[in-house]
């Protein structure tokens, strides 16, 4: 049927009218559908035809330069209209100057203050897309001088797991510890623990997913705007500590901008694989001269059902909100917001009667509470050479209670943790991208942080302790035509107290450990030098060399006891020196078409590595109300270690709506003796074909994992060997979806079907401390709806 062309009565356009006029027949056309008011030309007052018009404003991505179609456009009450395919709208001035509002789906407010007859650009900041925040200023990630990946819009509906983890399991590097829904934290590289940062708006998350296994990322992703995971050593500005990444959860807790209209985004998601129940929902909106955030999220979750049966003790229980409000000028911007998450999940103690390795009867059940408080504040005016200046602080309270009987009334807490984590930076800009014969932009800034941990309970595996870090920075990026170089240094020094220093005492079936304890300090320069070379369009070549420092955590240097909960009694060294890495990337990123390709090698020795060895040691644990279990015995070690891998993503088009997507992770991670290091992920990877059109995508795939048999040589114990970590089978699960997005004025729907793990196959992880008798989840129906207005 041909197209149909229906003209108002009001509309006083001819059919041979400019592609710039704007008139009331356009307006209706993109607006009517959602039942947005709009009044005819004669009754507003300001026209927008060829004639009356004295600015063109231009509307573009302000990262990637595109122009942006259909933008509202409105000065004060008065509606001018929407931005054409080319993204321009030409408009009178009523006054001089005056001020337009701009709004598209998917970026923040934007103001533009106008005056004179010329053309105007206006640049909006994308809310989700490929923009990444983690190094400083927005940048496209196509243009990040790291392997980065992003998860927004359809793509991050599509990936939402029951925990963050699970959420990222796309990502090439990826992997994650689960030891349950609750019980999973994350790795990039084969590197796990506080080597992975794992921030909300740029601040650490504040709780202890990086000390245990048995602890998770207190994170809700249901009600993320967007993910950005950078893979290696990548955390200069958060943490000289991040080894592995940095994931950033991105909520914009604290606006912006200035919202001229209400926006928001209401979630909803069910399972069936673990039973669960999950929504969420978030309202920005002008209110009374300032910006306000409002956030609330629900989930729960029964036992999961794994191929064999239901696994008990597998649970989870979450719940939070946020309010944020700041006030958004020209000059400055000032807020601060509040956030609360509590949850409660079961850690496996058995599994058809077969109790796991160190671990508990009836398992171990975790109840957490986090309430968070941050500011932050953005000075936008020059100040001597900087062209702006950012401050932003955050407190951090984190409760953290494993019960592990409950009888005669009495909880019996094998372990209880209260943190209390302090933090800031004062970052300063400078941008002579357009000022300067040479091109760059960058920042120097201070940095501060406070851990305060105290330790209770029968069974907590640390000691109460104390760190205190400052740390230093500047950092530039340089534009040479084709060249972008971006250079880096970093100082860190960090006090480590622990508040009981009586020696530690431990008798294990095979010997008796004695160890000093005493007070360390550390302190170390780090730093990165980047560059990336564009041979032609859509081609990019970057390297990379870092130095990176961590020191080692109050765990490490202090545990001497159980830990039920995670399987294990730790024993941690004091003398531990602090890691230090010297790592090297390479990619070739490819982007033309249809077509998107990202290969990466890198490289990265690691002097005094530290990580938890199994040593094939015992201690026998007694608990009142249980069996005494003997509990493998996990010491921290330090040595020098070499990591080396590989990723690779590719999404092509095969032809009529038809396409391809794969992706691909290798590390060998070993001491420089040759020996393995315990759990590091095997080969893996997934692929899938898809048909795809302009709101609808439909797929099959599968995920695929080798065997790992890579594992540390057997150790031997009174004359017996023993074998620290066993090796792992390898794996393949089909998997098929179906997903569904629609944009219709400022609102967008998005729905995703997805069945994981399609025949109920048998898998084990082998990050996984019960995989030796719990398999992972077996085929999972998962229904996720996202609307964003």
């Amino acid at each position: 049927m041909a197209k149909q062309t229906i003209t108002p009565s009001c509309c006083p356009c001819k059919p041979s009218c400019s592609k710039w006029t704007l008139c009331c027949c356009t307006v209706i056309a993109a607006l009517g559908a959602n039942g947005i008011a709009t009044k005819a030309l004669a009754d507003t007052g300001p026209g927008i035809s060829l004639e009356n018009s004295k600015v063109r404003i231009h509307v573009v991505d302000a990262i990637t330069g595109k122009s942006i179609e259909g933008a509202v456009v409105k000065h004060s009450s008065e509606f001018f209209g929407v931005t054409d395919d080319s993204g321009n709208i030409l408009v009178r001035l009523l006054s001089e100057p005056l001020v337009l509002h701009v709004d598209a789906l998917g970026y923040s407010h934007g103001e533009l203050k106008v005056t004179g007859s010329e053309n105007v650009q206006m640049k909006l900041v994308p809310m989700d897309g490929e923009v990444v925040t983690i190094l400083g200023r927005p940048h496209s990630s196509r243009d990040s001088f790291r392997p980065v990946t992003v998860l927004a819009g359809q793509d991050l509906v599509n990936n939402l797991g029951v925990n963050l983890a699970e959420s990222l399991s796309s990502v090439p590097g990826f992997a994650s510890a689960y030891n349950g829904p609750g019980a999973s934290r994350p790795t990039l590289r084969g590197m796990g623990g506080d080597r992975v940062l794992v921030l909300e708006d740029g601040n650490r998350v504040g709780d202890l997913y990086w000390s245990a296994s048995d602890h998770g990322v207190t994170s809700e992703p249901l009600t993320s705007r967007r993910i950005e995971v950078t893979r290696g050593p990548a955390g200069l500005l958060y943490g000289s500590n991040a080894l592995g990444g940095v994931v950033n959860v991105v909520r914009n807790d604290i606006p912006a901008q200035m919202p001229n209209v209400v926006r928001g985004m209401a979630s909803t998601q069910v399972e069936s694989v673990h039973r669960t129940t999950a929504s969420a929902m978030e309202v920005v909106a002008p209110l009374g001269g300032v910006a306000f955030r409002g956030e609330a999220s629900l989930r729960g979750s029964s036992n999961t059902q794994t191929p064999l049966g239901r696994l008990p003790g597998s649970e989870l229980a979450a719940q939070g909100g946020s309010v944020g409000l700041a006030h958004v000028t020209d000059h400055y911007s000032l807020g601060a917001a509040l956030r609360a998450h509590m949850s409660r999940w079961g850690v496996p103690g058995e599994f058809q009667g077969e109790l796991i390795p160190g671990g508990h009867e009836g398992g171990v059940h975790i109840e957490t509470q986090r309430y968070a408080l941050s500011t932050r504040g953005t000075l936008h005016k020059g100040v001597g050479p900087f062209d702006g200046i950012e401050f932003n602080a955050n407190l951090t309270n984190y409760q953290h209670n494993e019960i592990e009987n409950e009888f005669a009334g009495i909880t019996a807490y094998g372990a209880r943790f209260e943190q209390m984590t302090s933090g800031g930076q004062i970052v300063a800009h400078h941008d002579h991208t357009s000022s300067s014969a040479v091109e760059h932009a960058g920042a120097v800034a201070l940095l501060w942080r406070t851990t305060d941990l105290d330790a209770f309970g029968s069974s907590p595996g640390a000691r109460s302790g104390t760190e205190r870090g400052v740390g230093v920075l500047g950092y530039d990026d340089i534009t040479l035509g084709s060249w972008r170089i971006q250079g880096g240094l970093r100082f860190d020094q960090q006090a480590s107290r622990a508040y009981d220093h009586s020696d530690i005492q431990v008798r294990t079936n095979a010997q008796t450990i004695v160890k000093d304890v005493a007070n360390r300090s550390f302190r170390a320069l780090s730093g990165s030098l980047a560059s990336t070379f564009e041979p032609t369009d859509g081609v990019l070549l970057g390297a990379s060399l870092a130095r990176s420092f961590r020191a080692p955590s109050l765990p490490e240097l202090y545990s001497d006891g159980p830990h039920l909960a995670d399987f294990s009694y730790d024993i941690g060294s004091p003398k531990l020196e602090s890691e230090v890495g010297t790592g090297a990337d390479f990619f070739l990123r490819v982007e033309r078409g249809d077509t998107k390709l990202e290969v990466t090698a890198y490289g990265n020795y690691v002097d005094n590595y530290i990580y938890d060895l199994p040593t094939g040691e015992t201690v026998r644990v007694i608990r009142q109300g249980s069996r005494p279990v003997d509990t493998p015995v996990f010491e921290a070690r330090g040595a020098d270690a070499t990591f080396v891998g590989t990723e690779a993503s590719l999404d092509a088009s095969l032809g009529r709506h038809m396409y391809i997507s794969a992706t691909a992770s290798y590390t060998r991670a070993e001491l420089t003796t040759g020996d393995p290091l315990p759990s590091i992920p095997p080969l893996s990877g997934r692929a899938a074909v898809s048909y795809e059109n302009d709101s609808l995508r439909a797929f099959v795939g599968a995920q695929v994992g080798a065997p790992q048999n890579r594992v540390p040589r057997p150790i031997d114990v009174q004359g017996e060997s023993t074998t620290p970590q066993l090796p792992t089978s390898g794996y393949a699960v089909a998997d098929a979806g179906l997903s569904w997005s629609l944009r219709s004025g400022l609102e967008e729907h998005n729905l995703s079907l997805r069945i994981q793990n399609a025949l109920d196959t048998v898998c084990r992880d082998h990050l996984s401390r019960i995989k030796d008798v719990a398999p992972q989840p077996g085929r999972n129906v998962q229904l996720t709806y996202r609307l964003s207005f």
